[in-house]
């Protein structure tokens, strides 16, 4: 057997990785995100894999545990897929409507070396490594359009609804977005 040419074009015969990650406000104004305890100062979105014949939807439910109800009203909000050499991978960001103080204590993340943290917006951010800061301000301005995002190997693509081949989230309940994400939305979108 030959090692495979470098100049070859990319074959995609792997199969896509899909993984979900949520937005979770809590109160006004203010985000959990999951700081990894082996690589301390690295926060994310809270999110998982995506298994094989699971919706995004379900698997971001699955992200945080409780023992009272779980993440309410699921949103897809942002689909950015990233084209690796034999393989693409899609990272597909939920919102949930906001929770009360009570509600975000209660939740706990189900990778036990992630730490839940409660962060302002512009704190996350900060924090947030440049992707997952593209991806979060690409989900506030999906919050404050009302339209699915897709980023496309780091580059935002023009607001649309997901392909046919993916599920569909259209017949989830649509939050009323509140003030503060519509207002951080705007800071970042400049509209």
């Amino acid at each position: 057997m030959t090692a495979p040419d470098p100049a070859a074009p990319y074959v995609k015969w792997r199969p896509p990785i899909h993984w979900a990650a949520v937005l979770i406000e809590v109160g006004h104004g203010r985000i959990i995100l999951n700081q990894h305890l082996g690589a301390p100062g690295r926060f994310i979105l809270p999110g998982g894999p995506v298994p094989p014949h699971t919706t995004p939807a379900e698997a971001a439910a699955d992200t945080m545990l409780s023992d009272g109800p779980g993440l309410p009203d699921l949103r897809e909000l942002v689909i950015d897929t990233t084209q690796m050499r034999r393989r693409d991978i899609h990272v597909h960001i939920l919102a949930t409507t906001p929770l009360t103080e009570d509600h975000a204590a209660a939740l706990r993340p189900s990778d036990a070396r992630a730490h839940p943290r409660i962060l302002s917006l512009s704190e996350a951010l900060t924090v947030l490594h440049p992707r997952g800061r593209l991806r979060l301000e690409a989900a506030l301005d999906a919050l404050a359009t009302g339209q699915t995002h897709r980023l496309d190997n780091g580059m935002r693509s023009a607001p649309d609804t997901p392909p046919h081949s993916e599920p569909k989230h259209d017949a989830l309940p649509r939050p009323r977005q509140p003030p503060t994400l519509r207002a951080a939305a705007a800071l970042h979108t400049g509209t």
